[in-house]
């Protein structure tokens, strides 16, 4: 695995089994054969690389670990776009930001990116069918931050995924995850997921429906929070294995973990669609879509909602308890 970096003193203190006793090598980027992977860091950025040659299931998986101090824009629009052809090339790419600018969930929504949280973005070019594996790629990134809290001992009670994206820890979100890919025919040519996890800041976020309530490790898990570097490692790991299970297993081990993890399963919620627009006051919000008690999710990643003829496979889910304290 290739390190990448333009803080070679922070990125050896959060990797210090990795980094430590092997020396850094400063280049000019445009002599660099990853000189692409340097929009990553922006413009006029030092460039240092380390090569590391450890035999966990992280260094062997991933080719590339590009970390920026703050990163100019997001990094998983980069990899989605004018630097995908590169991680075909390359293998396995991460990249971790300190924190940075321009970064968002899902539908382009802000995502605030703060300094002592995690901000993961992981590109792969996976070679597998697009059918049935187009779905995994969604519940992957969050079945590996589960595992990651749970390796770091943040499994608290409460600790699950709420649909289809977001991880919560006792009904605060804790982590979000996204997912976008690129077909090549009937082949998946590329996935890019990006990983928030608050660590040690809870966002200021106002509270709707869909996010009532955000929190972060520092404030919620018992001791001390898990260092960033632990956290980091366990996740490039969880990352790791989940997917190599998912190419030599199939599909079926992903998805009974996802629903094995769901919170929304036996609750009764709303559900809109995901072009609908929400105005601050929720007296003028349009109705709900659909209701109800969820009874199941499917491998499709569908929802089954008691009285609901036809299962729900897209929209925005909020709990029943959340609209009523806010007024709708």
């Amino acid at each position: 695995m290739l390190i990448l970096t333009d803080s070679p003193c922070e990125t050896t203190r959060l990797l210090p089994e990795v980094c430590r006793g092997k020396p850094w090598n400063r280049q000019d980027v445009r002599e660099h054969a990853d000189e692409g992977l340097w929009q990553t860091l922006g413009p006029g950025s030092a460039a240092y690389s380390l090569e590391s040659t450890g035999t966990s299931a992280a260094e062997r998986f991933w080719s590339r670990l590009v970390l920026v101090a703050e990163a100019p824009c997001s990094q998983f629009d980069l990899l989605l776009g004018r630097l995908a052809g590169q991680v075909r090339e390359a293998g396995p790419v991460a990249c971790l930001a300190l924190q940075g600018r321009g970064f968002h969930g899902n539908r382009g929504r802000s995502w605030a990116a703060l300094a002592g949280n995690l901000h993961l973005t992981a590109a792969i070019a996976p070679h597998l069918p697009t059918a049935p594996y187009a779905l995994s790629m969604s519940m992957l990134p969050a079945v590996a931050v589960v595992d990651a809290l749970t390796a770091t001992r943040c499994s608290v009670p409460g600790l699950g995924i709420k649909w289809v994206n977001d991880i919560l820890i006792e009904g605060s979100k804790v982590a979000g995850v996204l997912t976008a890919t690129r077909v090549s025919g009937e082949m998946l040519g590329l996935v890019v997921f990006g990983i928030g996890i608050n660590v040690a800041v809870a966002p200021e976020v106002p509270p709707t429906p869909f996010v009532p309530a955000v929190t972060c490790l520092r404030d919620i898990v018992k001791g001390d929070p898990p260092a960033l570097s632990l956290l980091l490692w366990s996740l490039l790991d969880a990352l790791a294995t989940r997917f190599d299970a998912l190419r030599r297993q199939g599909t079926a081990g992903l998805f009974e973990t996802y629903r094995r993890l769901s919170v929304v399963i036996g609750r009764r919620v709303r559900i809109w669609d995901e072009d609908a627009v929400f105005g601050q006051d929720p007296a003028e919000w349009p109705p709900a879509r659909v209701s109800g008690v969820v009874l199941d999710l499917g491998p499709d990643l569908c929802l089954r909602l008691d009285g609901q003829t036809d299962p729900v496979c897209r929209g925005r889910l909020a709990f029943e308890e959340a609209c009523r304290d806010l007024g709708l």
